[in-house]
């Protein structure tokens, strides 16, 4: 099946903040970087593991089935899913831990969105852009000189105050500053072939050429793996805890077309930053080598920079797939049959 992708077009892209919705000046519903991603990757059984996780608390041996997510071993006997939450008192207790999650999830996602703005305020003021008015749109094969503002100068870094609260960062940007780089912060992007749009936490673009970089806010509490796996729990105190043993998996995957790519953050988060570069390149943009960066910002710890790979390749396979079943929606080829006998 041979597929023609469209060249891409200027078009004026709005963002919905409440529901996190793209859409072009046609009114064409654009699927976000991060939901697309998201899209390949296996989902979260909640109602599975939070009844394991109910009685684990409450001091059961358990078991998992992580193949069919029917069943848990309880004490060594296997009981159905759905037989346990006839039992009023663990359907009970499946609220306490869907309440204990939500609630630290509320706190990451506050905590994330704190940081992420400050660090944009940071940007944007050092700028003289305190609204981000300068962030607009980059648009398909136009110029960034003379559209943007830009950080032209660390003095104006300075007035931030970015170096008493994050010097790491600091320092990483007055590098830019010193390569002759011009700094975008949340810059958004998109690509009307894919239907396609997101926003870069930090764009990096060598002045008077093509050439760019990405760097990637992440304020995840635990270290970043590019491996699956899990950290296993251990009981302190009466209490399961997480400990700081990490055990590898070998079976947890994402989904075709990168099936062979390991379903951890690490790995999803670079392809979060490989297709922003993917985008970019499809405007005539040229990603230096090592050119996508994840600063980690965990509590009460220094920033680190990890470098991402580029998985190229993977996103070429990954945008096709969408294009095929999202944006055009082929049906799949049906075999031919011959005489009651498939081709």
């Amino acid at each position: 099946m041979k597929v023609s992708i469209p060249n891409e077009r200027q078009t004026k892209i709005s963002f919905d903040p409440v529901p996190h919705k793209y859409y072009d000046d046609g009114g064409i519903e654009y699927t976000s970087v991060t939901t697309l991603i998201g899209k390949y990757a296996p989902k979260f059984n909640k109602r599975y593991w939070s009844m394991y996780t109910a009685l684990r608390d409450a001091g059961y041996k358990v078991r998992g089935d992580n193949k069919q997510y029917k069943v848990i071993y309880v004490d060594g006997i296997p009981r159905s899913l759905d037989s346990l939450y006839k039992i009023t008192a663990a359907a009970n207790a499946v609220k306490d831990v869907t309440n204990e999650w939500t609630r630290l999830t509320n706190v990451a996602c506050n905590r994330g969105n704190l940081i992420h703005d400050g660090l944009e305020t940071d940007i944007n003021a050092s700028k003289g852009d305190l609204k981000g008015e300068s962030n607009s749109i980059i648009q398909p094969h136009q110029s960034l000189e003379g559209v943007l503002l830009k950080i032209n100068t660390v003095e104006q870094l300075d007035d931030t105050g970015l170096q008493f609260r994050y010097p790491e960062i600091y320092k990483r940007l007055v590098w830019y500053i010193s390569q002759d780089c011009i700094i975008y912060a949340e810059k958004r992007i998109y690509s009307t072939a894919y239907q396609i749009a997101g926003m870069i936490d930090v764009l990096i673009v060598k002045r008077g050429t093509n050439k760019f970089a990405i760097l990637d806010w992440k304020t995840n509490k635990d270290k970043m793996h590019f491996e699956s796996g899990y950290y296993k729990k251990v009981k302190i105190g009466g209490k399961w805890v997480k400990s700081d043993n990490f055990i590898q998996t070998f079976d947890d995957k994402l989904h075709s077309p990168i099936e062979h790519l390991d379903n951890c953050k690490g790995v999803k988060y670079s392809l979060q930053l490989s297709l922003y570069a993917y985008v970019m390149e499809l405007w005539g943009y040229e990603l230096v080598g090592n050119g996508l960066t994840i600063c980690h910002i965990r509590p009460d710890m220094k920033p680190i920079f990890i470098n991402c790979h580029y998985y190229k390749n993977e996103i070429a396979s990954l945008l096709l797939d969408h294009y095929v079943k999202n944006v055009i929606k082929l049906e799949p080829e049906k075999p031919k049959v011959t005489f009651g006998i498939s081709a």
